[in-house]
């Protein structure tokens, strides 16, 4: 009897041995899996991050020189207010226009909408555009507008004011019809008008 008893008990204890040899196997493998799984994760985490980077460094890079593109354009445009003779070097257009095909694909499509006009209201391709000193107060709220546009572009918490004067939405045909001068003169009686009733 107790040599029944014993080998119960060693039969047992070995029984026990081995659950406990498989239950830390077990315990071992999900661990190895779940760090295998983390890492994974961990790695396609740091991918996305990775290409978010890329693109949001490529994104400011474009928008850069597109602004700085922008901006050459309006200085020429400005010198034209001072001088009415002066001719509109249309190769300042051309820059702003290239940089803006360029930056496209990172823009939104609200700033890709409202930067379509600005190539309808300045572009020379459209019908030639006369500036005069009157115009002076119009392009820099233009181009007030247009900042205000690419802060907001850059930082989704800046808030674009509601009481601003927007530029008349018209179709790419429907511009080309009417040409970019009459494009340019609408707007800015209607900007006239707008400033009045406020």
């Amino acid at each position: 009897m107790n040599e029944n008893n014993l080998l119960d008990e060693k039969l047992k204890l070995k029984y026990d041995i081995i659950k406990i040899v498989i239950d830390k196997l077990l315990i071992g493998i999900i661990i190895v899996v779940t760090v295998l799984a983390g890492n994974i994760w961990l790695e396609n985490y740091k991918n996305i991050l990775t290409k978010d980077r890329i693109f949001y460094e490529k994104k400011y890079e474009v928008i850069n020189k597109m602004v700085l593109s922008y901006k050459d354009l309006t200085n020429e445009i400005s010198r034209m207010t001072m001088d009415t003779s002066a001719k509109y070097n249309i190769s300042y257009f051309d820059k702003f226009q290239n940089h803006l095909t360029q930056a496209s694909p990172y823009l939104s499509d609200s700033l890709s909408k409202e930067l379509e006009k600005y190539l309808w209201l300045l572009s020379p391709n459209f019908g030639e555009i006369k500036i005069l000193p009157q115009h002076a107060a119009y392009l820099e709220f233009i181009d007030d507008r247009f900042d205000c546009l690419i802060k907001k572009e850059l930082d989704e918490r800046y808030i674009l004011k509601k009481d601003e004067y927007n530029l008349i939405n018209m179709s790419y045909i429907e511009c080309t019809k009417i040409g970019s001068r009459e494009y340019f003169k609408r707007n800015f009686e209607n900007w006239i008008e707008f400033n009045k009733k406020r």
